[in-house]
């Protein structure tokens, strides 16, 4: 009995021009590696990118989106957590 699985990778990855990993859908990233693994034994079916625009990849308008700089963040202070300080309690 056949079995689909389905791979998101570029055509350089899958001819071996390109380390660029993978997508197995429903677990993640896979590396180039396993990629070229699968792909030695599958039936290939070549689909094009499609050409959109972030809007339409997101499905939301985003040019009313804040940018927010969080500035020069130290790993080793224990307080801060993406830029932002946790407010003391007392």
């Amino acid at each position: 009995m056949p079995t689909v699985i389905n791979v998101i990778a570029s055509e350089a990855t899958v001819t071996g021009d390109s380390d660029q990993p993978g997508h197995l859908e429903g677990y993640g990233v896979i590396d180039a590696e396993q990629v070229r693994e699968l792909a030695d034994t599958a039936m290939l079916q070549l689909v094009e990118c499609p050409t959109v625009t972030p809007e339409e990849a997101t499905g939301f308008p985003l040019s009313g989106f804040l940018t927010v700089d969080v500035g020069h963040v130290e790993p080793t202070d224990p307080g801060t957590a993406l830029g932002l300080r946790r407010p003391h309690r007392q």
